[in-house]
């Protein structure tokens, strides 16, 4: 009897093992292609005219202003209305 307790430990830790090593590949494989969403979502080239850049990060939009540097971030209302606050000035 101990010599099938001892079989079935080592089948175990084998499956347990095998189990181990596929859920580490799927998950490293998982966080590659995060990164190549992640990287894609950050778009600082859109140019509006000469004056303005949108920028779109972690799903915010972000309106910077080149010649006096203020950034303005869209919010939404809980009404559906969207607004644009100063959120950043370059003299601040």
């Amino acid at each position: 009897m101990d010599k099938n307790k001892s079989i079935a430990i080592i089948l175990s830790s084998i499956i347990f093992g095998g189990c181990f090593l596929f859920g580490s590949y799927k998950i490293s494989g998982a966080i590659d292609s995060s990164g190549l969403y992640i990287s894609s979502s950050i778009n600082s080239g859109d140019v509006i005219n000469e004056k303005y850049e949108l920028v779109v990060n972690d799903g915010w939009l972000y309106l910077y202003d080149k010649t006096d540097g203020q950034i303005w971030k869209k919010l939404d209302d809980a009404e559906g209305t969207a607004t644009w606050e100063v959120i950043k000035h370059i003299n601040q």
